[in-house]
């Protein structure tokens, strides 16, 4: 019986020590009995993960929940509300000791971390070039943290500055370490201010996203950023771009649980390639699947819309050649007004919505390409619409 009671016992403190990944010594002597609250951070989510009291020294130990104990990047450890202090968590055997009345970089001691060593050292030009290793969380978020203080004066670019800082977005840019810091709001919205005022062109912000998008490895930073471009986007009324940009995302195939707005602009887009065509009434004698023995291109559209304009222009151009490889155009109008004197002969009107809403219409201009009884693309523009 003894026995049955020690091992029960021995399980239960396994189990307690299973919650508990490891502790951050801190001292600061300046804060005695000072309540805190330790936070990290997940796009633009801030999570706490521990809070408590100093003792009478303004010492403590702060438990690390397990929960957090795959977290690499900057948390920040808030005194009474009003002293934050950043530094790098990454499962190292930390200690802070600090005697000032505002602790920072400066006047701060850390112990058993050479992640914070490095920052330190490097914040305050202790550190040269030569001492740079890219293996350490701290350097890849210096960098950000330089790019993102050479975005606030994006306005004085030249134009070499200017390619310059959209490769480095594009290339080298640690979307997975901005993730786990509290720059990654404000760095993405600058970044697109930077890169409409400085090319004023659509195509290149949604060129640019794509490219930042093939270097993230982590799908919840891909649905983060996913979500925060669609609030920008709609904040801009920019439906052009969030459309392309939620397209390739689903297209992708790397975002497998979306969340919030992506997962509703994901929903909307209604037929998947692969699939069959939703069947719709052309006229009163003709449907869609009476065309299904040829390839179909199908171009929604609306007026007033900027990018139609130039698509439609491009399609009637083409047509000839369309219609010459067997391809038969049906076009879609979002309203009553239909385009008037187009080449091809299928050109009808969804006045209630119904198509846009059954296609998954988010944004106009919208290509399908049917090939074989089935959808083989969805694109923005007619280049890529026909394969």
């Amino acid at each position: 019986m003894q026995r049955k009671h020690l091992f029960c016992l021995l399980l239960v403190l396994i189990g307690i020590y299973a919650q508990v990944q490891s502790s951050i010594h801190v001292s600061f002597s300046q804060f005695p009995l000072q309540d805190y609250v330790l936070v990290t951070y997940r796009g633009t989510h801030i999570d706490t993960i521990a809070s408590g009291s100093l003792n009478i020294t303004g010492s403590g130990d702060i438990q690390i929940p397990a929960s957090s104990e795959s977290y690499r990047g900057i948390a920040s450890l808030i005194l009474t509300g009003k002293t934050s202090i950043d530094f790098v968590l990454d499962n190292e055997p930390l200690s802070i000791h600090s005697e000032a009345v505002d602790p920072n970089f400066s006047n701060m001691i850390f112990t058993g971390s050479p992640e914070n060593s490095y920052l330190q050292d490097h914040i305050m030009g202790r550190a040269g070039v030569e001492s740079i290793d890219m293996t350490l969380y701290a350097e890849r978020f210096l960098q950000t943290t330089l790019y993102f203080q050479q975005l606030n004066n994006f306005g004085n670019f030249t134009p070499s500055q200017t390619e310059e800082m959209r490769r480095f977005a594009t290339q080298e840019l640690d979307m997975d370490v901005l993730y786990h810091s509290s720059l990654w709001r404000p760095l993405i919205s600058y970044w697109v201010g930077f890169v409409m005022q400085k090319t004023d062109s659509d195509d290149y912000l949604i060129g640019d996203a794509v490219k930042i998008i093939n270097n993230m490895r982590s799908e919840e930073v891909m649905d983060e950023f996913g979500n925060n471009m669609i609030e920008i986007c709609e904040q801009y009324d920019w439906n052009y771009v969030k459309t392309q940009i939620v397209l390739y995302m689903y297209n992708s195939g790397r975002i497998k649980n979306p969340t919030k707005n992506l997962l509703i602009s994901m929903k909307s887009i209604g037929v998947v390639v692969g699939e069959p065509p939703v069947d719709f009434e052309i006229s009163q004698k003709k449907r869609l699947n009476d065309y299904l023995k040829n390839n179909i291109l199908l171009f929604f559209y609306e007026n007033n819309c900027s990018h139609c304009d130039d698509e439609k222009k491009k399609l009637i151009e083409a047509y000839p050649e369309l219609k010459k490889q067997g391809i038969v155009v049906v076009s879609i109008a979002a309203n009553e007004d239909r385009a008037k004197n187009l080449p091809w002969e299928d050109n009808i009107s969804d006045t209630d919505g119904k198509l846009f809403a059954n296609y998954g219409i988010i944004g106009t201009p919208t290509y399908f390409f049917i090939k074989d009884g089935k959808i083989a693309s969805r694109a923005a523009l007619l280049k890529n619409a026909v394969q």
